[in-house]
């Protein structure tokens, strides 16, 4: 991700939910009296696709089908 003057890695672990909020420490605006960095925050924002091809869809229902899938029902919500 860009910063001000550089770029930093953020590491964004599986299951993350929108709307979560990231600190980047020490990569913000400076303090105008201190001179120092502040923090800066990413947030994180998922986009649902709406419309699906029929391949797809298949490969989401492959994937909420397997064994390691941690949440069941995503196409109920679907519906």
């Amino acid at each position: 991700m860009d910063t001000l003057d550089s770029t930093a890695t953020v590491k964004v672990p599986a299951g993350t939910q929108t709307h979560t909020l990231f600190r980047i420490r020490g990569k913000g605006l400076p303090d105008v009296r201190t001179h120092e960095r502040g923090d800066l925050y990413a947030r994180v924002v998922l986009v649902t696709p709406r419309n699906l091809t029929a391949e797809e869809r298949r490969t989401l229902e492959r994937l909420a089908a397997s064994p390691n899938s941690e949440r069941k029902g995503f196409f109920d919500r679907l519906k």
